[in-house]
């Protein structure tokens, strides 16, 4: 569910009962008015919409939807009723992966996969898969030719379009893995948030960690917040684009997990160390340089 910036409307993704009999039937996103009793619905063709977000004054609500065998970004304004896919097209072609509006919301950054020549169906000489339970290498816990798993070598570009632009700009390569579902903010002082596993890392480390990036649209230039020690989940920048906050899964030798939050305060995201801690958090004392663990 996805709640306007203005409070005025609520999205969800809704889809038919999933049946074995028949194919999976395209989503639908209906939108309920939370000033009075309106609803309806925006039709999406190809697949089940994900990843709704609102632009920041609440005009335009985006997502992610199949196109012709791809993720690509789509938008409507509230009770259109059919979405648009958004028509700058990069000139790599990669399917969309994650996406951000920009603070006036004409713009979108996204995060989409680069083409990996090592990928299943590109090299005839490959071998068939197997099911590989367990490789004799340390940190690696599955073979390369197992179904399940492969290191990805090339991870995912970072594009930048405006909203009814013909043409997105590629801005930086092999940003992170596009595997694990990377994750892309905008903070409202103009600077990117991206987050995810590190490319060509064993399958452990893939699931186990998610490094931080900022990125300066102005600049061109990509900064590392934080290095992969925990798996951070959904990060944020604060309304004030001071501050990241997200979720840290810590991972156990006893295959325990045990989740934090953790905020961090970025003092000027144009030097190379961007993030200190937040001396507003009491040190718990673990946070091994991930800021302070978050009261309450």
């Amino acid at each position: 569910m996805a709640l306007s910036p203005d409070g005025s409307w609520a999205a969800y993704v809704t889809t038919a009962p999933f049946r074995i009999s028949r194919a999976p039937t395209a989503g639908s996103i209906t939108l309920v008015s939370l000033r009075g009793a309106t609803s309806c619905s925006i039709a999406v063709g190809g697949g089940a919409p994900r990843g709704l977000r609102w632009s920041p004054r609440g005009e335009t609500l985006a997502f992610l939807a199949p196109l012709d065998g791809e993720n690509r970004v789509w938008y409507s304004a509230p009770c259109d009723s059919v979405a648009q896919p958004l028509p700058a097209r990069d000139s790599l072609g990669g399917g969309v992966l994650a996406f951000a509006w920009s603070p006036t919301g004409t713009s979108i950054a996204y995060l989409a996969a680069e083409a990996d020549p090592n990928a299943p169906g590109n090299d005839s000489t490959a071998p068939a898969p197997r099911i590989v339970l367990f490789r004799d290498a340390p940190g690696d816990f599955t073979g390369p030719t197992s179904p399940g798993y492969r290191r990805d070598s090339t991870g995912a570009y970072l594009a930048m379009a405006a909203l009814n632009a013909d043409t997105a700009e590629v801005v930086s390569r092999h940003v992170v893995s596009a595997e694990a579902r990377p994750t892309l903010d905008w903070s409202s002082t103009g600077e990117l948030l991206i987050s995810g596993a590190p490319i060509g890392v064993s399958w452990w480390t893939m699931i186990t960690t998610r490094q931080l990036d900022t990125f300066d649209p102005g600049a061109r230039a990509m900064r590392r917040v934080q290095e992969g020690k925990l798996e951070r989940r959904s990060p944020r920048w604060s309304p004030s684009g001071r501050r990241i906050g997200y979720m840290g899964y810590r991972v156990y030798p006893e295959n325990s997990r045990r989740l934090e939050f953790f905020a961090l305060q970025v003092e000027d995201p144009r030097r190379p160390t961007a993030a200190v801690e937040d001396r507003a958090f009491a040190d718990q004392g673990e946070d091994e340089g991930d800021g302070r663990r978050a009261r309450g």
